[in-house]
C-alpha cells in the first residue's frame, strides 16, 4: 500500500509563486532591455537623425544631439539613457555667439515598466560637463528664444501623446550656468561642481530638497555697482517650493555656508513673466567683518574694507527687487555689535558697541541708489584712545557726495588727552572735559572734514603744562559754545607761576568761515586779570619752523588749527592790574591789540609805572625767519634808572642802570627785529630818538671819567650832575646819529655828535670846554651873564671803538669840529 504524499504548506506554496513571479518579471525586464538594445543598435543613426529633426520641427532654434546610448548596468535595474554632445543654439547665435546650452553628457534614468505602462517616469536626469549661457542684448532680445515651439500648421492634425513624462530628480555636475541681461546690466554666473534637486509634485505645485555646491562668479544685479559674493563658495542644503497660483518658488534654508560663514537663507523668487519679483534674505548671528566686506559689491566693499572690527557679529540682509526692473534692488542691512574693536582708517575704537543700520531707500521713494543710501549708527559708543563717548542720531547720507551729522557726549578726565596730544606741546594733569555737540560734516577719503558744529566744551579745573614754552598752568577752566551764527568763549581761566586773568570772546559767522574763509574771521577777544607776566608766553613769538615730509597723525588737525589762526583776525580788549616783562612792571594796563595775517597792531597802549606813565602803538610782524616790529613809544616823568633796569639797559654797556639816573621823557620810533627770547636784535635797530634827561647824574659814567683824567685830573668825575639835557638822533642798523648837542654838567660842559653804536660803530666828536662850570655858577650869582657858550679853550676829543669793542677817547684835530653826521643820507 502507498503512502499518499503530503500537502504543501502554504508559506512554502506563496514563496514558489514569489519566485516565479520575480523570475517572470526579471525575464521580462531582461527581454525589454534586450530588445530595445536591439532596436538601438540597429536603428542607432536613424533614432539620432529622428530626434534631431524632431527638436528642428518642435522649437525654432537649432538643437543637435551627438549621440544616444543604453547603458544596461548604470542604475540597473532602472534604464539608463546617455544623450551626449547636445548643443542648442538661437538663431542670431553666428551675431552673439553665445551658445544656449552646450552639454557634454546628459543621463535620464527611467524605470523599465513605465514604458509598458505608457507612462514613462524618468526618476533622474543628470547633466555633467554642461554649460548653460543665457544671454539677453541691448535690444531685450534672448538666445533663449530657441526653446520657443514653432506654431502647428493648420493642416497638421493635433495628436495626443500616448506618453506621459514626470521627473522626480535632477542633478547637475560640472555645470556652468550664466545669466546676463546687457539692457538691465545684469550677471548671474556660477560655477556649480554638484547640484542634486529631488522634486515631489503636489496640488499646489511641487517641494523639491536641493543640496547645492556652486561657486559664484557673478551675483551682479547691477554690472556697475560689481558683484555680491563673487568668487564664493556656497555650499548646504535648501528646501524649496513652487506656487503654481503665485508663480513662484519659496526658498529655505537653516544653514547655507557662503564662503566662510554659516547663513539662515530665506528667499522668494517669481519665475513668470507675471511675476518677476524676487527677495533674499539672510541672517548670520556670527560673521567676521571681512567676510562680510567681501559678500557686498565693490562699490560698497571699497569703502568697508578700510574699516575693521576684531571679533564676530550678527547681520541681517534683505535683498529684495525684480528681475525684469532696470537698476539696483533694494538693499538693507542690519548689525548688532557689543563690546568690540573698530580699526576705522588710522584710527581705533574700543569697547564699541552700536546697532548699524544701511539701506539704499533712506527716503523711501522707490529710488534706490547711491544717492539715496544712507547708515545709520544708532547709539554708537566707544573709547577713543581712553575717552569715552556716546552718539546719538549718528548717519551717513548720500554715498554720491555723503554727509555726515549726528550728536556726540563726552565726560573724562582730560589726563586721557595725554594720548591725542604731541608729547612734545602738552602736557595734561588733572582737569575734567565735557562735551556735547551736534554736528553736520562732508566726508572725503572715509575721514570727516569741515564739521558744522552746535553745542558746548567745557574744560573744568585743569593742570596742564606747555612744554616748548616751559609752562605749566593751574586751575585753569573754559566753555566753548557754538551757536549757529557765532562762537562764543566763556570764562576762561588762565592760570600760571607768574600770570593770573581770564578771557572771552566770541566771533560771528565762525562756522561757515572756518574751512573756506578763514581771512574773513573776526575774534573779538577780552582779556582782563590780576597779572601777566609776559614772559610766560615769549613762546608766541618765536617763528615757526616749515615742516617737510610726512606729518604725525596726531598733527592734523593742529595744522587747521595753525591756518585759522595765521589767517584770522583778532581784535583784543586787555585790562590788567600788572603786567611783567623781564624786570619792568607795569600797572593800570589798558590795551586795544588786534592780529591780522601774522601781524600784530598795537593800539591805544597805556601803562603806568610808580609816577611814569607809557604810550605804546606800532606792529610786530611776522616774517617767517624773524619777528620784525616797528614801534612808537612815548615816555613821561620816567625813572631812567629803573627804566634801564628793568629792560637789560637795551643792551648797551656803557649807559646802564648803574651810571645813569634821572627822570626822562622819551618820543621815540623804532623798528628792528626780536631774538629768540624777545629781546632786541641791536644791530636792526632803526628810527628816530628824543628824549630830554633832567635833573641826572652820571655816577662812574667811563667815558665822562676817561675825559676827565686827560682834561681835567684835578675835578671828581665821579658823581656828575647834569640840570637838563635834550637829545635828538636817528638810528639806522644799530647806530645811532646823535645831532650836535650840548650837556652842561657840573664838572665840565660838552659839546658832542656823531654816532653811537649799540654793537659797536661808536664814531663821536666831543667838544670839551675847559672852562669850570663852577665858575660860571658864581658870575651868574653875582648878576653876570656870559653870552659866549664858547667863551675860553675848547678841547676836541674823538670817542671811537677799540679792537676790542670797548670806548676809546683819544685826541682829535682842531679840524674835526662839531657837526651832524649824514650817514643816514
Amino acid at each position: 500500500m502507498s503512502i499518499p504524499p503530503k500537502p504543501k504548506s502554504i508559506p512554502i506554496v506563496i514563496g514558489t509563486k514569489i519566485l516565479k513571479g520575480l523570475g517572470i518579471l526579471v525575464i521580462v525586464i531582461v527581454l525589454i532591455y534586450c530588445v530595445l538594445g536591439l532596436y538601438i543598435s540597429s536603428h542607432h543613426d536613424e533614432i539620432v537623425r529622428d530626434i534631431n529633426k524632431a527638436t528642428k520641427e518642435k522649437f525654432t532654434g537649432d538643437i543637435k544631439i551627438g549621440d544616444v546610448e543604453i547603458l544596461f548596468f548604470k542604475n540597473f535595474p532602472n534604464l539608463t539613457i546617455e544623450v551626449k554632445d547636445v548643443v542648442v543654439k538661437d538663431s542670431l547665435w553666428k551675431q552673439h555667439k553665445k551658445t544656449f546650452i552646450d552639454a557634454k553628457r546628459m543621463y535620464v534614468k527611467i524605470l523599465p515598466w513605465s514604458i509598458i505602462l505608457t507612462d514613462i517616469k524618468i526618476n533622474t536626469v543628470t547633466i555633467e560637463n554642461a554649460k548653460l549661457d543665457i544671454f539677453v542684448d541691448k535690444n531685450g532680445y534672448s538666445n533663449a528664444s530657441a526653446l520657443t515651439p514653432r506654431k502647428p500648421s493648420k493642416k497638421e492634425p493635433k495628436s495626443k501623446s500616448i506618453l506621459s513624462v514626470a521627473i522626480d530628480q535632477v542633478n547637475l555636475n560640472n555645470v556652468s550656468i550664466v545669466s546676463e541681461n546687457i539692457i538691465k546690466h545684469k550677471l548671474f554666473a556660477f560655477e556649480t561642481e554638484n547640484l542634486n534637486i529631488k522634486i515631489k509634485p503636489n496640488d499646489m505645485g511641487w517641494n523639491a530638497k536641493v543640496s547645492i555646491k556652486t561657486m559664484v562668479k557673478s551675483l551682479a544685479f547691477n554690472t556697475k555697482r560689481g558683484s555680491f559674493a563673487k568668487d564664493k563658495l556656497i555650499e548646504g542644503e535648501i528646501n524649496a517650493n513652487y506656487s503654481k497660483e503665485k508663480q513662484e518658488v519659496i526658498v529655505h534654508s537653516d544653514k547655507l555656508a557662503i564662503g566662510e560663514t554659516d547663513f539662515k537663507i530665506d528667499a522668494e523668487l517669481g519665475v513668470s513673466s507675471k511675476n518677476s519679483k524676487f527677495g533674499i534674505h539672510l541672517f548670520s548671528k556670527s560673521i567676521y567683518w571681512k567676510d562680510a566686506a567681501a559678500l557686498v559689491s565693490k562699490n560698497i566693499s571699497s569703502k568697508l574694507y578700510k574699516f575693521n572690527f576684531e571679533k564676530p557679529f550678527d547681520v541681517k540682509c534683505d535683498i529684495i527687487g525684480d528681475f525684469k526692473v532696470h537698476g539696483d534692488p533694494y538693499i538693507h542691512v542690519v548689525t548688532h555689535i557689543k563690546n568690540n574693536t573698530l580699526t576705522a582708517v588710522d584710527h581705533e575704537i574700543t569697547n564699541c558697541s552700536m546697532t548699524g543700520e544701511f539701506t539704499n531707500d533712506f527716503a523711501k521713494n522707490g529710488i534706490f541708489g547711491d544717492p539715496n543710501s544712507a547708515i545709520l549708527l544708532n547709539d554708537y559708543k566707544g573709547k577713543y584712545k581712553e575717552i569715552p563717548f556716546v552718539t546719538k542720531n549718528l548717519r551717513i547720507l548720500d554715498l554720491t557726495k555723503p554727509i555726515a551729522s549726528g550728536s556726540v557726549e563726552s565726560d573724562f578726565d582730560i589726563v586721557k588727552l595725554n594720548a591725542l596730544a604731541t608729547k612734545n606741546k602738552f602736557v595734561f594733569k588733572k582737569g575734567k572735559a565735557k562735551v556735547n555737540i551736534k554736528f553736520k560734516a562732508d566726508v572725503v577719503a572715509l575721514k570727516v572734514t569741515k564739521p558744522f558744529i552746535l553745542g558746548t566744551v567745557d574744560v573744568i579745573n585743569s593742570d596742564f603744562s606747555y612744554v616748548p614754552g616751559k609752562v605749566n598752568f593751574t586751575n585753569n577752566s573754559i566753555q566753548f559754545e557754538f551757536n549757529s551764527d557765532r562762537l562764543i568763549v566763556k570764562n576762561i581761566t588762565v592760570n600760571t607761576e607768574r600770570s593770573a586773568f581770564k578771557m572771552s570772546g566770541y566771533s560771528e559767522n565762525f562756522m561757515n568761515l572756518f574751512y573756506d574763509s578763514p581771512e574773513k574771521i573776526i575774534l573779538n577777544w577780552n582779556i582782563v586779570g590780576e597779572k601777566i607776566d609776559l614772559g610766560n608766553f615769549l613762546y608766541l613769538m618765536n617763528s615757526q619752523k616749515k615742516k617737510t615730509g610726512k606729518k604725525p597723525k596726531n598733527e592734523a588737525s593742529d595744522a587747521l588749527v595753525h591756518k585759522v589762526l595765521q589767517n584770522s583776525s583778532i581784535i583784543t580788549n586787555v585790562k590788567v592790574n600788572q603786567i611783567v616783562y623781564k624786570k619792568f612792571i607795569g600797572k593800570d594796563v589798558q590795551a586795544k591789540i588786534s592780529l591780522l595775517n601774522s601781524t600784530i597792531s598795537l593800539q591805544e597802549i597805556s601803562i603806568k609805572n610808580e609816577n611814569a606813565n607809557y604810550f605804546i602803538t606800532g606792529t610786530i610782524s611776522d616774517y617767517g625767519y624773524k619777528k620784525g616790529f616797528n614801534i612808537h613809544a612815548m615816555a613821561k616823568n620816567t625813572d631812567i634808572q629803573k627804566l634801564l633796569n628793568s629792560f637789560e639797559n637795551f643792551g648797551s654797556t656803557t649807559v646802564t642802570s648803574k651810571t645813569v639816573k634821572g627822570t626822562i621823557d622819551l618820543n621815540a620810533n623804532i623798528k628792528g627785529f626780536l631774538i629768540k627770547d624777545g629781546g632786541l636784535d641791536k644791530k636792526s635797530l632803526s628810527g628816530n630818538l628824543k628824549f630830554t634827561l633832567s635833573n641826572a647824574a652820571l655816577i662812574n659814567f667811563e667815558p665822562i671819567q676817561k675825559v676827565g683824567k686827560i682834561v681835567f685830573p684835578n675835578r671828581d668825575f665821579k658823581n656828575v650832575t647834569i640840570d637838563k639835557m635834550n637829545c635828538d638822533g636817528a638810528m639806522k642798523n644799530g647806530i645811532v646819529t646823535i645831532k650836535p648837542m650840548e650837556i652842561k654838567t657840573s664838572v665840565m660842559q660838552v659839546d658832542l655828535a656823531g654816532n653811537y653804536g649799540f654793537s659797536g660803530g661808536t664814531n663821536m666828536q666831543v667838544g670839551v670846554h675847559l672852562r669850570d662850570p663852577k665858575k660860571d655858577e658864581i658870575d651868574k650869582k653875582k648878576g653876570i651873564l656870559n653870552t659866549n657858550k664858547n667863551k675860553g679853550i675848547i678841547i676836541h676829543l674823538k670817542a671811537h671803538d677799540d679792537k676790542n669793542g670797548k670806548t676809546k677817547i683819544s685826541l682829535g684835530s682842531e679840524k674835526e669840529k662839531l657837526k651832524e653826521t649824514n650817514i643816514l643820507k
